[in-house]
């Protein structure tokens, strides 16, 4: 499955297999932005360095800077437009297909796509529960 992310044609999300995400104020210069992005970076491997030392107090240090930078972007936090529509943010894209970049489809044929997607994404769910249940993974 393909990591690629797409805009939402309102340009205020991307798209990650099939989740929307509420992508980064468009409105901020580059040099600004690509600050916050690389703070943001550098908070993310202070995570994963103080998971692998076991430092809880740097780790919870580290996901501060990233929440803050987060809410900076405009990832987080109230939304940024003033039309009054409303934050789909980690919301599932096919039930809102006027917001899915245009790929011929029809709204019946996206929510098509996406009832067929919900349902393998339950089954491969339910296989792994068991599996676990049943021992076959140590640790999930």
């Amino acid at each position: 499955m393909s990591d690629i992310a797409t805009r939402t044609s309102d340009a205020r999300y991307i798209v990650v297999r099939g989740r929307l995400w509420r992508a980064a104020n468009p409105l901020f210069a580059r040099k600004r932005r690509q600050g916050l992005v690389d703070d943001l970076m550098c908070a993310r491997h202070a995570v994963g360095l103080a998971k692998k030392t076991g430092d809880a107090e740097a780790e919870r240090a580290a996901r501060s800077v990233i929440d803050r930078v987060k809410r900076e972007l405009g990832e987080r936090g109230p939304v940024r437009w003033t039309d009054g529509a409303l934050d789909y943010n980690r919301h599932m894209a096919a039930p809102i297909p006027d917001l899915l970049p245009p790929t011929g489809l029809s709204k019946v044929n996206a929510i098509a796509l996406y009832v067929l997607h919900a349902v393998t994404s339950f089954k491969a769910a339910s296989c792994r529960l068991s599996a676990r249940r049943d021992g076959l993974f140590a640790a999930m």
